[in-house]
């Protein structure tokens, strides 16, 4: 089931061909269930799953159950020369060797500064100890990664941890991406939405000025078609910064000052 994921976005737009069924899902998504589109904070730990191996951690605890067992054998061996040399040589006894009782085994006998039997003993418990807690949570990990591979209807004995939720990751990546499109869109979008309103507002603006038509006074016709008028000069660096979405920037005050229609001077009538 979780194969087909990668339909997704093999299933393509006939209107847009950069467009998959996976950007129509957000689209619907976004309109009806924007939580949903929440869902790679809710699951991102699925890429550190997908990092887990199944077979390295068996090999890994088989190796680590073959060295206690290694350690377990030769300090067994340990005990057994120790106690066979108190037996066979007594005068060695009497002189170097005294007897040290303990819980685990009160007739081993050693040598006095040798504490190899009592250390390996001690770090052996530990370790079995914590082996055990592992081979525990081991145990848990493995039915919660059954039930969770049922759920999505898959073979909880043939399914493995790096390649199931390895495609969670590529589902959640896909949809990232294809979110992040639409969003770039819809910036597109807006963006050429304002352009066409800016235009023609001052395309309207531009045919109602009286300067614009030779119906004024000879000045005010000359300076509005002379290209090389001021005016018209900051006239095409305000349609330049709206279509460039400068105008919706911090530079908003900058342009309005480069941006000043002189007064025009009251002639007095003689």
């Amino acid at each position: 089931m979780v194969e087909s994921f990668r339909a997704l976005t093999d299933v393509r737009s006939n209107l847009r061909h950069d467009m998959n069924l996976l950007h129509f899902i957000i689209q619907i998504l976004d309109s009806k269930l924007p939580e949903v589109l929440k869902i790679s904070k809710e699951i991102g730990t699925v890429f550190e799953a997908a990092k887990f191996s199944r077979t390295e951690m068996e090999t890994e605890i088989k190796a680590i159950q073959e060295s206690l067992k290694e350690i377990s054998n030769e300090l067994t061996a340990q005990k057994c020369k120790s106690a066979t040399t108190s037996v066979s040589d007594p005068g060695v006894m009497n002189s170097k060797l005294t007897v040290i009782s303990s819980k685990s085994d009160s007739n081993i006998l050693k040598c006095k500064g040798d504490r190899f039997v009592e250390v390996v003993e001690t770090f052996l418990n530990q370790s079995q100890k914590q082996m055990h807690e592992i081979e525990k949570l081991i145990g848990e990990m493995s039915k919660k990664f059954s039930t969770c591979v049922s759920y999505f209807g898959e073979d909880s004995v043939k399914a493995s941890p790096d390649v199931f939720f390895g495609h969670f990751c590529k589902l959640l990546t896909q949809f990232n991406e294809c979110q992040t499109f639409l969003w770039e869109l819809r910036e597109e979008e807006e963006r050429q939405k304002r352009q066409t309103i800016a235009k023609s507002f001052f395309a309207k603006k531009q045919r109602r000025s009286p300067r614009n038509g030779g119906g004024g006074n000879g000045n005010g016709g000359g300076a509005s078609a002379n290209p090389r008028d001021p005016r018209n000069r900051d006239f095409e660096k305000l349609i330049d910064a709206i279509q460039s979405g400068d105008i919706f920037s911090e530079d908003l005050t900058r342009l309005r000052t480069s941006f000043r229609i002189p007064k025009r001077k009251s002639i007095r009538r003689s």
